[in-house]
Parts: structure tokens; C-alpha cells; sequence
């Protein structure tokens, strides 16, 4: 599967019953269809928001590692994730999914057990700040 921002192949990692693709240049996390209701099951956070987000009319030139169309931008919470318009997955640029399940955690006063699962599956650096939108506009 070739990653939406750097065009490079990911790897997949599996975990139980979540196999994610993990992009190692970029650090970004490709979600197949039902794998984010999974790790919300793992979890205890609420991620229903992921399948609401409002469309933000934003996007650029990621394309869905499935289907190959333009990934449309939603908002969630104060994050912009993308999704794949045809319901083939979603798109976590670096640091988003720590940020997104911390503050769904919080919101319950629940303790982290995901830390421990993505700490285990891909080291440290995943709950670091967001950072800023790749330039997408400019790559190839």
C-alpha cells in the first residue's frame, strides 16, 4: 500500500486483530474500514466522531491507498483527519491519533491503554504535538 503524502510504500503491523499500514519515512497511519471501531473496543475512547466529522472543504493531492481518490479533510475536534470518500479508511498524519485518543480518554478520566499498544507497535513519538500538515501541494 503506497502512503497518501510520501508515495512510498508502508508496512503493515499487526496487532491482535488491527493491521495497520505505518508509513516509516513519514510516520503516518492508514486505517482500513471497521480497524478504528477496533482500536475504540481496545481502548474504551469514544471515536464515533471519526465517522461524523464535518467536511472542511480542505484537501490537496493525498489520494486513498485503496481506491486511489483524493482523501477528503474532516474536522474532529480541532484535528483535520482525512478519509477516503469511498468509506476505505482513514488517513492519521504523525501524532494525531496519540492527540485524538488522549483527549477522548481524558474526556472520560480514563487512564491510556493504547499508549502501551502503539508504544509497542511503533516506539516512541506518537503522542508528540501535532505537527504541521506535510506539503502535499508540492510533492509530485
Amino acid at each position: 500500500m503506497i502512503c497518501p503524502i510520501c508515495r512510498i510504500e508502508m508496512i503493515a503491523v499487526e496487532r491482535g486483530e488491527i493491521e495497520l499500514d505505518h508509513c516509516i519515512s513519514c510516520r503516518g497511519l492508514w486505517f482500513d474500514r471497521g480497524e478504528i471501531e477496533l482500536l475504540a473496543e481496545l481502548t474504551g475512547a469514544d471515536l464515533s466522531s471519526l465517522g461524523s466529522g464535518a467536511r472542511t472543504g480542505g484537501g490537496g493531492k493525498r489520494k486513498c491507498p485503496r481506491c486511489d481518490a483524493r482523501l477528503e479533510e474532516i474536522a474532529v475536534d480541532t484535528l483535520r483527519i482525512d478519509r477516503c470518500p469511498n468509506g476505505h479508511g482513514l488517513w492519521f498524519d504523525r501524532g494525531e491519533l496519540g492527540t485524538l485518543i488522549d483527549r477522548a480518554l481524558a474526556a472520560r478520566g480514563a487512564l491510556s491503554t493504547i499508549s502501551s499498544f502503539l508504544g509497542e507497535v511503533f516506539g516512541a513519538g506518537l503522542h508528540e504535538g501535532q505537527t504541521e500538515r506535510n506539503q502535499e501541494d508540492s510533492a509530485p
